[in-house]
């Protein structure tokens, strides 16, 4: 018997020519495959991060028109008209008063106006436009 024999004399494999590795082909593969997963996972993330930047804009949008909603009877008048505004980071809002119509109210319950009021919040974001409307009714005692 011929052939290599190993530390204790166990015969042992000698690889055959042009097998000792990966061949070429199988390393472009591995990369291609690699490659690939690689942008799915920087689509994912990436694609994550914006939509949370939408949704941070989208909580400052909601919280800056319940402000503006709050103000209306407490801080400024409750007339009908309306007010518009922009904020320093981009955002621009617009407030309407109206008078909130109700047939057939007892002549008690008349001496209360009820006011919608609503208001809206648009910005821009990546070339798109977005809006959050926010709108309640508010009682005003009708001026003599």
């Amino acid at each position: 018997m011929s052939g290599r024999r190993g530390a204790h004399g166990a015969p042992t494999a000698v690889p055959a020519r042009g097998q000792a590795g990966f061949s070429l082909l199988e390393v472009l593969v591995a990369f291609a495959i690699l490659a690939l997963i690689l942008g799915v996972l920087l689509q994912i993330f990436s694609g994550s991060a914006l939509r949370a930047t939408l949704a941070e804009s989208y909580l400052k949008a909601t919280t800056l028109a319940e402000a503006r909603l709050n103000e209306m009877g407490r801080e400024a008048p409750l007339v009908a008209g309306g007010l518009t505004g922009q904020t320093e980071d981009g955002f621009a809002w617009s407030l309407t008063v109206e008078p909130y119509p109700i047939e057939g109210l007892d002549p008690v319950v008349q001496s209360v106006a009820p006011m919608r009021v609503r208001v809206l919040v648009a910005w821009q974001d990546g070339g798109q436009r977005h809006e959050v409307s926010v709108a309640t009714l508010r009682a005003a005692i009708p001026q003599p």
